[in-house]
């Protein structure tokens, strides 16, 4: 069984893995059966296996932005996003089932902010706070001003009536339920945002789904490549820099060094294959009509069948009788003519 080195880049995480050329039937013992099927029980907070995928898929969504904004910086283009984080609080006392609150309020949030052009694509993470309310941890792909995120997500938590109800015990209708924080392109700005948004807190479990993102945006994919001399030489350059965060698995071995998107930029002929595959990935979820042409799979080459109907008969395509009838046949049937009788 042969077992391929794969090499996975995300901005400053690097992660190389072996991949099984051949699928392997492997038996768990009961034990390890038991500990799946209980890791697999919903607890109402995030696993870190969630953990890992929500960081996995933020951190490519985010890449493909800077690298989108970098070449158009490049080439002189104007189309330009940016990654806001917004965080959403209730204004009274949560008197709605978690469930309820996500599909009457958050979604028609976020139709809303679609409507208006405000964001194309969306990523939330629900969880609870002390005091007992849900709120949500979102990001949206453009900047948006603090005025319109408050106005927008009030109007749809008063269709409860949690407006109503602040301004009963307040006496006015602005509560603090917002907070917007542009992201910045670096890696490193994106890595604190991440590091705040996916911190553990120990309060009450959330009920239903925990997270939810578009779907095109989950079918984002990180560049990988099996790894050359060259790429081999740039990954043990990465490893060998201060500060490296080095984890070495039984079957993986993953590093995040600050300094890995300057050390790539070193390697032209690498970095080029990586800006190219995350503005594709751009593409896929914001120009798709762009992607499918650039990703357009090539036509193979078929012999050129004659069309037999339109084939007209030439001094160099007529048909030999020799071809379709035995020359003796023929002979015979020339010595048949020559009887008098078969004349007559």
């Amino acid at each position: 069984m042969e077992v391929i080195t794969n090499l996975q880049i995300i901005g400053n995480r690097i992660v190389s893995y072996g991949e099984q050329t051949e699928s392997v039937e492997r038996t768990l013992s009961n034990e390890h059966q038991q500990k799946l099927r209980e890791a697999k029980k919903f607890t109402g907070t995030l696993s870190n296996h969630s953990k890992r995928k929500i960081k996995k898929l933020l951190k490519i969504w985010h890449e493909s932005i800077a690298i989108h904004n970098n070449y158009q910086k490049r080439t002189g283009g104007r189309e330009y996003r940016r990654l806001t984080f917004i965080t959403l609080t209730l204004a009274a006392r949560q008197i709605h089932s978690d469930n309820e609150i996500k599909k009457k309020v958050l979604n028609r949030f976020f139709d809303e902010l679609k409507k208006r052009n405000l964001t194309t694509h969306y990523f939330w993470r629900a969880e609870k706070q002390k005091n007992g309310n849900i709120h949500f941890h979102c990001f949206a792909d453009r900047f948006i001003q603090k005025e319109k995120i408050t106005e927008t997500w009030n109007r749809a938590q008063n269709l409860l009536g949690y407006i109503d109800r602040f301004e009963q015990k307040h006496g006015h209708r602005t509560p603090p339920s917002t907070q917007v924080q542009a992201v910045p392109d670096d890696g490193r700005a994106f890595d604190y945002v991440m590091k705040y948004e996916s911190k553990d807190e120990e309060n009450e479990p959330v009920e239903g789904r925990l997270w939810s993102c578009d779907y095109d945006l989950s079918k984002l994919k990180p560049f990988t490549v099996i790894p050359d001399n060259i790429t081999w030489k740039f990954y043990n350059y990465v490893k060998s820099t201060e500060k490296a965060y080095i984890y070495e698995g039984d079957y993986f071995t993953y590093i995040d060094s600050q300094q890995a998107s300057y050390i790539l930029k070193q390697f032209p002929e690498l970095w080029q294959e990586y800006e190219k595959h995350y503005i594709n990935q751009y593409n896929y979820i914001y120009h798709p009509g762009l992607y499918r042409q650039e990703n357009k799979p090539k036509p193979k080459n078929h012999p050129v069948l004659e069309d037999k109907k339109n084939t007209k008969p030439t001094a160099n395509n007529k048909i030999n009788n020799s071809d379709l009838v035995d020359q003796s046949s023929l002979d015979i049937f020339e010595e048949v003519r020559s009887i008098p009788a078969f004349n007559d």
